[in-house]
């Protein structure tokens, strides 16, 4: 396993492991959450079973009818596009090339994380990074770290890595999560794994503020905006909590969570677990000492703002997702998505995305969608 497979060997959920941690936290005991489970694979909308784990629903206080309100994986795009379109479809594909994305964005004056150099890339304003050689070149070059990598086009995290520096010999470098890597190694994964280019970027921070609770990964915040009558609104903002041992926010092989951020106060509110089975409301996240509910989020307007003006962009889509890291000096986006997932939410409020209001803020948005 290279360290570039990281965010993918996470998402093989282990059930058995999972269920433990539940009895252990003072949930139901094993055979109980198999009862509920079975019970609920019977009777109800269908979940996958790390679902059924991530949003509790082996608590006995979850009810049909609050399952109900909850938005499964497998009808997630049917929400966000209503009927797609060819033009839709063609800028979603637009979309989710993160280097055109990025070029697109910054022309229209928005913040938007730098590429630095690329493997696979042909691109003009870009370090071409042709082999092996040029990766480590371009890495040992002083001034050039810390950078993120990820590829040019994928999702869930798959192939990130944070470098933060390499030693005096050029030979190992040293990861977002403190760990050491071989660089010859990391250079080698970018050339198997993603001929379909690889992307460097200068490295973002979050506010110290931030810091203090989400450890040493950088985490964005999920701003998630749905179009109106007058152009997009603020659907939802969701802070990322990363595990204390990951170089990135998405999936880890420890415990990660998402926390509900209130649009009048700028607080959060509350903290979700993911995936390890919520048992109980948290109050803190990576340092124990200090509780995170009621920390206010730093550049919480000016996030807002930058996600209202990227879906401006995208005025094919009734709903877009844009990660953005809230940084010392002000919000930066990573990416936009035209299909995201609403787990962030749902995990996070500990209720389904599926309430009245949404649906119907929803449907006059798909309504928007076909007389553009």
């Amino acid at each position: 396993m290279g360290v570039l497979d990281s965010a993918k060997d996470a998402r093989n959920f282990n059930v058995g492991k999972v269920a433990l941690l539940v009895a252990a936290a003072g949930g139901p005991s094993i055979w109980g959450q198999v009862w509920r489970m079975a019970a609920m694979r019977i009777v109800g909308p269908r979940f996958t079973t790390p679902e059924l784990y991530t949003y509790g629903f082996f608590r006995p206080e979850i009810k049909r009818a609050d399952r109900a309100l909850y938005l499964s994986e497998l009808k997630n795009e049917g929400f966000n596009q209503g009927t797609a379109t060819e033009q839709s479809r063609a800028s979603k594909a637009f979309v989710d090339d993160k280097l055109a994305f990025e070029h697109f964005a910054r022309s229209k004056g928005l913040a938007i994380a730098e590429t630095l150099a690329g493997y696979g890339v042909a691109d003009a304003a870009l370090e071409p990074l042709g082999d092996e050689a040029a990766i480590l070149r371009f890495l040992r070059r002083p001034g050039v770290l810390p950078v993120f990598g990820k590829p040019r086009a994928s999702s869930h995290a798959f192939g990130v890595v944070s470098i933060l520096s390499i030693s005096a010999d050029g030979d190992t470098l040293t990861l977002g999560n403190g760990m050491t890597y071989p660089a010859k190694a990391l250079a080698a994964e970018v050339v198997a794994n993603w001929s379909g280019g690889y992307l460097f970027q200068r490295h973002l921070f979050n506010h110290p503020r931030l810091q203090t609770h989400l450890g040493r990964a950088t985490a964005t915040a999920r701003v998630t905006t749905i179009m109106g009558e007058s152009g997009p609104e603020l659907l939802y903002f969701v802070q990322r909590l990363p595990s204390a041992t990951a170089m990135h926010d998405n999936s880890s092989v420890n415990r990660r969570g998402f926390a509900a951020v209130d649009p009048v106060s700028h607080k959060v509110t509350r903290i979700g677990l993911h995936t390890e089975g919520h048992v109980r409301d948290l109050d803190r996240w990576n340092d124990p000492s200090m509780p995170m509910i009621g920390v206010e989020v730093p550049f919480y307007d000016a996030a807002v703002d930058l996600a209202l003006a990227t879906h401006r962009l995208l005025p094919k889509h009734p709903i877009v997702g844009c990660d953005v890291v809230l940084t010392e000096n002000g919000p930066v986006l990573t990416e936009a998505n035209t299909n995201p997932y609403h787990s962030v939410y749902q995990v996070a409020h500990g209720k389904g995305i599926l309430s009245a209001e949404l649906r119907g803020r929803l449907a006059k948005a798909v309504d928007l969608m076909g007389r553009i």
